[in-house]
């Protein structure tokens, strides 16, 4: 089967996409109209793709994308306003601290996180990764690979309505 590349993802002739592995894919459902995306961090020299588009009338959902990325650090300007978050960790990915912090301790807008595609095997430290996320009353952290993990300090703190949380791998 003769194989066509293309923006780096390889096209099989019965016209299926492979996806690119290495692309960090977050989506981002809000009531508001987000304006500031300057905090966030993918320890990267190569500038996330945002797309943003109506999910529903009064909802928008933002697509940020960055090609190997080494760190993810999404900031609170777009984490305190978010209702759900759904996103992939790229094996590139070495540095997790405070991904997903709230400036707002009590934040309760944020009820969802969801993880697709999981390669944590390269982190080695998950400090802060959920801290201030007060609105999450479940979170599924089974397919993470805490293997080389040294500090998992303040990883939930002040998710006061965690009420669910799945380790079991």
């Amino acid at each position: 089967m003769a194989k066509i590349y293309a923006n780096n993802n390889i096209i099989q002739a019965i016209g299926k996409v492979a996806p690119n592995p290495n692309i960090l894919t977050i989506e981002v459902l809000s009531e508001y109209r987000l304006t500031d995306f300057t905090g966030l961090d993918f320890g990267s020299n190569k500038y996330p793709s945002i797309l943003i588009e109506y999910q529903t009338p009064t909802v928008y959902k933002y697509t940020i994308k960055c090609d190997s990325p080494t760190k993810i650090y999404i900031s609170p300007a777009i984490v305190d306003y978010a209702m759900a978050i759904t996103m992939n960790i790229p094996s590139t990915v070495t540095d997790v601290t405070n991904m997903l912090e709230s400036s707002m301790s009590s934040q309760k807008t944020l009820k969802t996180i969801t993880f697709t595609e999981v390669d944590t095997s390269n982190i080695v430290t998950m400090e802060g990764m959920f801290m201030g996320c007060g609105g999450l009353t479940s979170l599924d952290v089974s397919k993470f690979n805490t293997k080389n993990v040294t500090n998992m300090g303040y990883m939930f703190f002040s998710c006061d309505h965690l009420l669910e949380l799945d380790l079991s791998n």
